[in-house]
């Protein structure tokens, strides 16, 4: 029976011999460095040297396409940026980072501070603050991580960021508990709270949150006044997840790639009931990420349906959860539109873990 690895070194051999003499030179400068006996047995020089090999030469768009494929068929690797897990799930790399915030530039500062900042501007124009703290999909997903696992640094984080939130006394949504709990009683119907090939939610996963967040609502007692909401099924989109991104491209390997997710499609309407000329307030504002701004997740559209008002969609896509926030405390529109509470969505990979290493 032949070894992975060298199974995996003939296979590379046969792509050098496709690829050319330049591939050959470059691989001769950046193999000898990664070989050992050890390495060789189980596989790992293979996979070090296809990673530097592919980064030596400024391969043409096909070449790198066939070492990726390589790759992912040998070992089971994408690029840079995804883990890969079981049964087709992919899970960014993004949710293993400790301080992904401040690695981005999306979050100046400390977490804390940035909470406080939101809860006493808020206060000052008499707006209730209340945060969904959004867990990790591998954290939902851990039973899918293929041996992965979150590490010790990042395991306690969620529990973490909602400790800093009551001891800031702000109200929060454990949408964990809530996935759990959907979880628990969707065993059977095999509906998804997140993409199988996408950093993202799916809409069941938003409408679930969306009914914790309208329960929290409810608990505050918040005077929200109701608005006609009509809501409609619309055409599923079929597509790639973002995370395919970071994998050969379809149809270039042997080792089935995950394959496209339908994504059930909805609309929905509000007629809060004044006339064209009257002044329109919209009690709430919904700030956050991808996970809010994207209409393909229709978080806007559950909430609407949970608490039958209406909604302001204030997110925004690849600017983190923070900086949407600062953007509305000084830009005046959370005044202008009559707004009484905000709904900040917070993934919790933009709170960096040293956070809670800081003696208090």
């Amino acid at each position: 029976m032949i070894r992975n690895g060298h199974v995996a070194l003939i296979l590379f051999v046969s792509t050098l011999g496709a690829i050319g003499a330049m591939g050959l030179s470059a691989a001769a400068a950046v193999g000898p460095k990664t070989v050992g006996p050890r390495s060789i047995l189980n596989g790992s020089a293979e996979a070090a040297f296809l990673r530097k090999f592919e980064k030596a030469v400024p391969f043409k768009d096909a070449a790198v396409s066939l070492v990726a494929a390589l790759r992912y068929d040998a070992f089971g690797e994408g690029y840079q940026g995804v883990v890969i897990g079981d049964d087709g799930w992919l899970f960014s790399t993004e949710e293993f980072e400790p301080s992904l915030a401040r690695r981005e530039d999306y979050l100046r500062g400390s977490a804390e501070d940035a909470l406080v900042a939101a809860r006493d501007g808020l206060a000052t124009d008499g707006i209730t603050l209340v945060v969904a703290v959004i867990p990790s999909k591998a954290r939902v997903y851990d039973d899918e991580l293929a041996g992965n696992s979150i590490p010790a640094a990042i395991q306690n984080r969620y529990g973490n960021v909602l400790d800093m939130l009551k001891r800031l006394s702000i109200p929060a949504v454990d949408v964990a508990e809530a996935f759990q709990s959907a979880r628990r009683g969707r065993d059977t119907d095999g509906t998804e709270l997140f993409l199988r090939t996408d950093s993202h939610w799916t809409p069941a996963g938003a409408a679930t949150a969306a009914r914790a967040v309208a329960d929290k609502i409810r608990e505050l007692g918040v005077d929200l006044p109701e608005s006609a909401i009509e809501s409609i099924d619309a055409q599923p989109t079929v597509r790639d997840g973002d995370l395919m991104s970071y994998m050969p491209r379809r149809g270039t390997t042997r080792r089935p790639l995950p394959p496209p997710e339908a994504i059930a499609g909805y609309e929905t309407y509000s007629d809060s009931g004044t006339s064209l000329f009257d002044s329109q307030e919209i009690p709430i504002a919904l700030l956050g990420t991808s996970y809010s701004a994207d209409p393909l997740w229709h978080f806007d559209g559950f909430l609407k349906r949970e608490l039958r008002t209406d909604v302001l969609n204030l997110s925004e896509s690849g600017k983190g959860p923070f900086r949407p926030m600062s953007d509305a405390l000084t830009g005046g529109v959370l005044r202008t539109n009559g707004i009484r509470l905000v709904v900040w969505e917070i993934p919790e990979r933009y709170v960096p873990t040293d956070e809670f290493e800081r003696p208090r």
